[in-house]
């Protein structure tokens, strides 16, 4: 009995808890797809400063890094991933707008991603770092576009599938080609059947006629 009543203290506080730590992974999702070129992450602070003197102070201080602004973007992109599958998975209705709001900074993350990788250009490491991030959320969103069972808002998908497919209209001609292809290939094969067949009774036909000639 006191078990249950401390469970039913501790419920609405965990509940809470759990939804303002959703919060602030899209937060600092935001965050990221409003960073702008020039500007270097400071993660203690979620804030952004230019390269200047008292920057450089500031992020020696508090040892801001660029190691350490990967590890910030890579976290934040997963937990907002493992949210899109958390909300596709409830049934209310205010749950499917977060989602599709998730979808939405998702695909805004890879412009500021970029906005990144123009600020360390000279950095090839984290330049690739950032890059295979980028590629890691266009394979995801491909997983989602793909999923017929997951809702994603008309707009949104017509920008998945313009950043994914970017030839889109090319791979609808490969695949048309394709499919006239198999058709032609089955009309092939049903015409090389037919043939068989014919050969087959032909034989037939011609032990039947040997078979006359022995009688006689």
């Amino acid at each position: 009995m006191i078990g249950l009543a401390l469970d039913m203290f501790r419920y609405p506080y965990q509940k809470d808890y759990s939804y303002d730590r959703h919060k602030d992974v899209i937060k600092k999702l935001k965050f990221i797809s409003r960073i702008e070129p020039g500007e270097r992450i400071n993660v203690s602070s979620v804030s952004t400063a230019n390269n200047n003197l008292f920057s450089s102070i500031y992020r020696s201080i508090f040892k801001e890094g660029r190691a350490k602004t990967f590890q910030f973007l890579n976290d934040v992109i997963d937990r907002s991933f493992e949210l899109v599958v958390l909300y596709q998975e409830s049934q209310k209705m205010s749950d499917k707008i977060t989602c599709a709001h998730i979808f939405e900074d998702l695909l805004a993350s890879i412009t500021g991603l970029k906005n990144l990788q123009t600020t360390y250009s000279e950095d090839r490491n984290f330049y690739c770092e950032v890059e295979t991030l980028i590629g890691s959320i266009f394979a995801r969103l491909a997983e989602f576009y793909d999923n017929e069972s997951i809702y994603i808002a008309p707009q949104t998908k017509e920008k998945i599938r313009n950043i994914i497919i970017p030839n889109f209209e090319d791979k609808q001609i490969v695949e048309k080609k394709r499919d006239e292809n198999k058709v032609y290939e089955k009309k092939g094969d049903e015409k090389k059947e037919e043939e068989n067949k014919g050969d087959e009774k032909k034989e037939e036909e011609n032990k039947v006629e040997e078979k006359k000639d022995k009688k006689r």
